[in-house]
């Protein structure tokens, strides 16, 4: 079953600053998509993830060359967590969520230790192993790492079967940008937002934020209090999440199909 994987690494001073997604890979049932990990406002205020210091498990935070070569690794090593996703999938095809990670990388490459800091996927299995397939890969470099370190990086899956932004967004992104801009008076808000729908003939029910790392109550209030104008293309039926990224320099990003 064919996957679209997108991959968010930790970069919290530079949090979703890339254009555009890289390409997917020719092979393999999937496509890995890679952007940057949302960091929260008490994230940033501590420059947890960034810079020097000690994390909260006595080794060093990742500085962003070692979380730009994480990312590096998974990247070029995706097949694994697909592999994992598309087990997911066979026991429920419209499994979609965001899967954060956080991993010990030590001086050699290994990952002695690692968690799921929090999953939206709602299966433990996935959870687990995508957690053992990246816990498995070899994070070591020609230069070696100077320490171990700390770092957290999270995945965004959506099966490429799910319906286009178009089905699902089309007339409601302009009610999420418009609660964005408002949110977002300073220009420093970021995050993702993830949106679980009930959808029946074209019509939303239960509709609800399942997910919100901006830390902010008021972008959250304002999208819920949109809810009752939601409408989604009337062929569709099911249950379906909507996952975005929000950042000031690029606005609103979808990750669903086109």
């Amino acid at each position: 079953m064919r996957v679209f994987i997108a991959l968010l690494v930790s970069l919290v001073a530079l949090a979703f600053a890339e254009d555009e997604p890289d390409p997917a890979p020719p092979s393999g049932q999937g496509k890995v998509v890679q952007g940057t990990r949302v960091s929260t406002p008490e994230e940033r205020a501590e420059q947890v993830w960034g810079g020097e210091g000690v994390g909260p498990y006595g080794v060093n935070r990742a500085t962003a060359p070692q979380k730009e070569w994480i990312d590096t690794v998974i990247r070029q090593n995706y097949s694994g967590v697909r592999d994992c996703y598309d087990l997911a999938l066979n026991r429920d095809p419209q499994m979609a969520g965001v899967v954060r990670v956080r991993m010990r990388v030590e001086t050699d490459g290994s990952v002695p230790w690692a968690e799921i800091e929090q999953s939206t996927l709602g299966d433990r299995h996935a959870d687990a192993c995508i957690l053992a397939a990246l816990k498995a890969l070899d994070y070591s470099r020609v230069d070696t790492h100077q320490a171990g370190f700390l770092v957290s990086h999270s995945l965004i899956l959506v099966p490429t079967h799910y319906p286009t932004r178009g089905q699902l967004m089309k007339k409601n992104l302009p009610l999420v940008e418009q609660c964005y801009a408002q949110a977002d008076a300073g220009h420093e808000l970021r995050g993702a937002v993830e949106i679980t729908l009930l959808v029946a003939n074209g019509r939303v029910a239960d509709p609800r934020v399942s997910l919100n790392t901006t830390g902010s109550a008021e972008l959250e209030d304002c999208i819920a209090g949109t809810f009752g104008q939601w409408r989604v293309q009337k062929s569709l039926s099911g249950r379906y999440k909507v996952i975005m990224q929000v950042v000031p320099e690029r606005g609103v990003t979808l990750f669903l199909p086109d």
